[in-house]
């Protein structure tokens, strides 16, 4: 018996050509007189090596399907806290941006000319009138164009 190592192609070519009974065209024919036996454990040993080879890629399989969703568990976080700093930051700028308008606004009620101080029970009360708070809203928003 010859210690010869066959190809995993020679494997498949030599249990094709015994399936057609072709041993002439069979590798292992050649140089064993007796080819099956060598050829049928050959042949078992390719099988289990495709098998261990495949439960080898499963497992790898798995273990990149559950990293691969640890990083997208660890994205979709940290979009989250982005979004939520973002959001925060925004609605503290709405709030600034009111407070100037309003105290803006006040600024400018307090110098309207034309405001009616009249006495309510013996108190003074300031009375500003829509129309001139219509035009100080009206002409704050023309500045801020």
């Amino acid at each position: 018996m010859s210690g010869r190592k066959f190809t995993d192609e020679e494997i498949v070519k030599a249990l094709k050509s015994c399936q057609k009974s072709a041993c002439l065209v069979c590798p292992y024919n050649v140089v064993y007189a007796v080819c099956r036996d060598v050829m049928c454990g050959d042949a078992l040993d390719l099988i289990n090596r495709q098998k261990a080879e495949i439960e080898r890629l499963r497992e790898k399989r798995v273990e990149d399907e559950k990293l691969l969703n640890d990083r997208v568990v660890e994205l979709v976080n940290a979009v989250s806290q982005a979004h939520l700093k973002y959001e925060n930051a925004l609605e503290e700028q709405i709030k600034t941006v009111k407070a100037e308008a309003i105290k803006e606004f006040l600024e400018l009620l307090e110098c309207v000319e034309e405001v009616v101080t009249s006495l309510n029970n013996g108190e003074a009360i300031t009375v500003v009138d829509t129309f001139h708070i219509q035009r100080l809203a009206k002409k704050m928003m023309e500045e801020k164009e």
